[in-house]
């Protein structure tokens, strides 16, 4: 499956997501690719997911998708559609260049979702009748200065809910091939 690509077997001891996020700081990869094995949210809580805790502790991109039984034909994979959800956080602009550096290596369409969630009922209060609008003014007003920031021109969409809920429907209705989500900014970019 992997004809034509260089690869290098590698055998650590220890905790297997520690040694990945280690050996992946320590060499320089651009992306990490892992599988998932598609446990439902109980089993993976009580048994822990390695790809899970490697997107949660390491800085370079990790690619992950669920387990396949049958090995995909490489020449068929393609990218048409990626979404890249952005929380407007400190790290959007790394991101969001990495999904455009992806989708034009690709020949991809890029699309960015960004949701604009209920506040806590304690601040809807001090916000007013016409917070909704406020808020995605100023989400649009900087979804627009980080496209220019990193040269992208993607189609922009705010959506209105629960975020997982919100993305997981945005990217089935568009057909993302690709769903690209950042981390919080107090450890990496990606």
């Amino acid at each position: 499956a992997l004809d034509g690509v260089r690869t290098e077997r590698v055998v650590l001891k220890g905790d297997p997501s520690e040694e990945i996020v280690e050996f992946a700081h320590a060499h320089p990869f651009g992306t990490l690719v892992m599988p998932t094995h598609g446990y439902g949210p109980v089993k993976r809580f009580l048994i822990g997911s390695v790809t899970a805790k490697v997107l949660h502790d390491c800085d370079t991109a990790v690619f992950t998708g669920v387990h396949m039984d049958a090995v995909p034909v490489l020449d068929a994979v393609q990218f048409n559609e990626i979404l890249c959800a952005l929380d407007l956080g400190p790290h959007s602009a790394t991101t969001l260049a990495w999904a455009g550096r992806f989708a034009c290596d690709h020949h991809a369409r890029l699309r960015i979702v960004h949701t604009i969630g209920a506040p806590e009922p304690k601040f809807a209060i001090h916000l007013g009748e016409n917070w909704r609008d406020e808020v995605t003014k100023v989400a649009r007003a900087e979804l627009h200065r980080l496209q220019e920031e990193v040269g992208t021109k993607a189609t922009v969409y705010l959506e209105d809910g629960s975020v997982p809920n919100e993305v997981c429907s945005l990217a089935d209705a568009v057909h993302a091939d690709l769903l690209v989500i950042g981390r919080t900014a107090w450890r990496g970019s990606l």
